[in-house]
């Protein structure tokens, strides 16, 4: 994966690992700066379905079973919870399947708490979860030339002699490997959670008065659960064997944020309500508009045509996201034109220069003057600032994600998992891919508005909104000077 842990305008950085999301539809997990997208398990359609979607219906069978035991676990080895409080819930709706290679095949780091061991993942405690949910972990490795076979030791039917065997072979398996995997275990207080934040300050001056971390072996096809809080008060980390390690990460990943249904109910919801052009309104709907570009449109071309390809079944749901993204922005279009009517006083005047005076293409019913002088009326002091603020924001991470689109180590990979161009007749990014033609139906024949097709292309100019944000201000004052 490649990542950007610091944030946008830093460098991107290469994982260790190599990473798949497989859930609930929808679903996505967002580490690093980088939103995954989850792989169906449950997909419905049994017509086709191919070779690939069984293996992920297997997975999901796979979870299941790790919800039935993790539930066990957590009744045989926690306390009783107090009356009225319960265990945090196991009820996965996602798994991060990691494969992790050996020192023998990439060039790993060193972890100082244990000498000389290298380490595929650092120190961390998973993020996005919900507070107090548990984790699961399915673990096995693959030495050349030894293959892996599938058990099931979670149900009540697994015989002695099956488990047996199990064991037998994972301890040939182990012994073929030489170094095992190892997960290392610390304590660090409030590392995730709800008391997270607060506690980061102080976590590093206390760390001397913690207990020393441990290591532990990891013999092949065996599972390991991070039951209720232990997430939140720990970290763990992953020392490397000599083998391939894959292991299938369950968690129970918040929905608020993180799946198609949120950010789509989000937009549609905002589409349907009436336009405000007052301070309050102008801000709600522009932190609509800037999550659904950046966190999703943006987080999924970032990715590349191989990542395009393989995830068939969001190619629908991003068609109706960049069609919300379409009528976002022809909606902040008609709110400019509200800002320039209110500050330009004359509506009957501006009427007649507005294509002098907005570069931008508002999408206009241009015979409902009535509406357009009530949207003028609407406007008060803090529309103006809440529209520069938000504008402003835009530029900084519309700049924030040009430079990620060229940054020098992207540019070295293969042209498949180079960024893709956003679907726009006119890409303000250097053209690295083309996209494939379907997505520039939304532009083209969507809502049959050639109006929004000038406006989606225009309004993604970062030199744009520059001069923007200063047509604004003017308004701004000519709006504070008639007042």
């Amino acid at each position: 994966d490649f990542t950007q842990p610091a944030g946008l305008l830093t460098k991107v950085a290469r994982t260790f690992v190599s990473r798949c999301l497989v859930g609930d539809n929808g679903i996505t997990y967002k580490y690093l700066g980088l939103r995954m997208f989850a792989y169906p398990w449950n997909a419905t359609d049994d017509s086709t379905e191919n070779e690939v979607d069984s293996v992920f219906k297997e997975i999901g069978e796979l979870n299941q079973q790790l919800i039935a035991h993790t539930e066990k676990l957590l009744h045989s080895e926690l306390p009783t919870p107090p009356p009225g409080v319960s265990h945090g819930s196991c009820r996965f709706n996602l798994t991060l399947i990691n494969r992790c290679f050996p020192p023998s095949a990439l060039a790993l780091k060193e972890e100082p708490m244990f000498g000389t061991d290298q380490c595929t993942v650092s120190w961390h405690a998973d993020s996005s979860l919900e507070h107090y949910s548990s984790i699961a972990v399915y673990h096995c490795t693959k030495p050349a030339g030894f293959p892996l076979e599938a058990d099931n030791d979670f149900t009540e039917e697994a015989t002695t002699d099956l488990k047996k065997k199990k064991r037998k072979r994972s301890e040939e398996t182990d012994q073929h490997n030489g170094q095992q995997w190892r997960v290392a275990l610390r304590v660090a207080p409030d590392s995730e959670g709800p008391a997270s934040q607060k506690a980061a300050a102080s976590r590093h001056s206390s760390s001397a008065d913690l207990p020393p971390p441990v290591a532990v072996s990891l013999p092949n096809e065996w599972s390991y659960f991070l039951l209720d809080e232990f997430n939140h008060h720990h970290q763990h980390s992953v020392l490397a064997g000599d083998s391939d390690r894959y292991a299938s990460t369950h968690r129970v990943s918040r929905s608020e944020g993180h799946t198609f249904h949120y950010i789509h109910k989000r937009c549609c919801n905002t589409l349907q309500q009436k336009l405000n052009v007052s301070g309050k309104g102008i801000r709600s709907e522009q932190l609509v508009l800037m999550e659904l570009e950046f966190e999703w449109i943006r987080q999924f071309f970032v990715q590349g045509r191989k990542h395009y390809v393989l995830h068939k079944w969001w190619h629908q749901p991003m068609k109706e996201l960049m069609s919300c993204w379409v009528k976002l922005e022809n909606r902040t279009g008609i709110a400019l034109q509200a800002l320039c009517d209110a500050g330009n006083g004359d509506l009957s005047s501006s009427s007649s220069s507005t294509s002098s005076s907005i570069s931008i293409s508002c999408g206009l019913n241009s015979k409902s003057m009535k509406k357009r002088k009530a949207n003028a009326a609407a406007v008060d002091d803090k529309a103006y600032d809440e529209m520069i603020a938000a504008l402003e924001e835009r530029v900084v991470k519309r700049e924030g994600w040009l430079a990620r689109y060229v940054d020098p180590l992207l540019l070295k990979q293969k042209e498949e998992i180079q960024p893709l161009d956003i679907p726009t007749k006119e890409h303000f990014q250097p053209p690295l891919l083309t996209i494939q033609p379907f997505l520039k139906e939304i532009l083209n024949n969507g809502d049959g508005n050639e109006e929004n097709n000038a406006l989606c292309e225009q309004v993604l100019q970062v030199t744009t909104l520059k001069a923007t944000i200063e047509r604004v201000k003017r308004w701004k004052n000519s709006f504070t000077a008639r007042k």
